[in-house]
């Protein structure tokens, strides 16, 4: 949905930014009828093949990724919030050779730089690669710092809920409190982790002994 948001705004369609991170229905279904009716389509508010055939040229390139990556990641159908954290993540991972590990000053570097993608945040470590995750999706602070640049694995494991039935989006910690490490996890059994220069990864939750649980932050 993400995707076709911003492709109806490259259309003029829909003001960039305005309600991007909230679910399908509303708003974004009069966009998608009028954008229907002004191609000579069924005007039924549903997405489909026809629709997407006519408006796959308006896809920037990160709507393009968006579209192409985030099914393939989730498996399936979650709010559109958790697509987001997930697509930025996979886009980490796929701009890998661009990524540095720091655990200095700059280890904040996509929150401090309001980094969004197809923008990169060059110096990460495993804390913060998943706070600028949330941050470019315009969720909540999972660090509950309200993106102030600070906030570690100790802060990210003082809130949001442990569970054992990870969503796409959730958290994975290794370690005892205030734990060692942390990853995302983007569904189909899969995390990304970038704990390393060679980071972001992908791999599996328990690539490591030390895996501790999981924490989710999204309803």
């Amino acid at each position: 949905m993400l995707a076709t948001k911003r492709a109806l705004a490259k259309a003029h369609y829909r003001k960039w930014g305005v309600g991007f991170t909230k679910r399908a229905g509303g708003p974004w279904r009069d966009q998608i009828i009028k954008f229907q009716k002004q191609h000579g389509l069924k005007a039924d508010g549903v997405y489909g093949p026809a629709t997407h055939k006519k408006m796959i040229k308006y896809f920037d390139r990160y709507g393009a990724y968006l579209y192409n990556h985030t099914k393939i990641a989730s498996g399936g159908s979650y709010g559109s919030l958790r697509e987001h954290i997930v697509a930025n993540a996979i886009f980490g991972y796929n701009h890998r050779s661009f990524i540095h590990y720091t655990q200095g000053p700059s280890r904040m570097y996509g929150v401090k730089h309001h980094v969004h993608p197809p923008s990169i945040p060059y110096w990460e470590d495993c804390s913060s690669f998943v706070t600028w995750c949330y941050y470019a999706a315009g969720a909540p602070d999972p660090n509950h710092l309200g993106y102030n640049g600070y906030g570690f694995t100790g802060t990210l494991g003082s809130h949001g809920v442990r569970t054992s039935n990870p969503r796409p989006g959730d958290l994975c910690f290794y370690g005892y409190y205030p734990y060692h490490h942390v990853t995302i996890y983007i569904g189909n059994g899969r995390v990304i982790s970038h704990g390393s220069e060679i980071g972001p990864l992908l791999t599996v939750p328990r690539y490591r002994s030390d895996f501790s649980h999981f924490r989710s932050y999204l309803a």
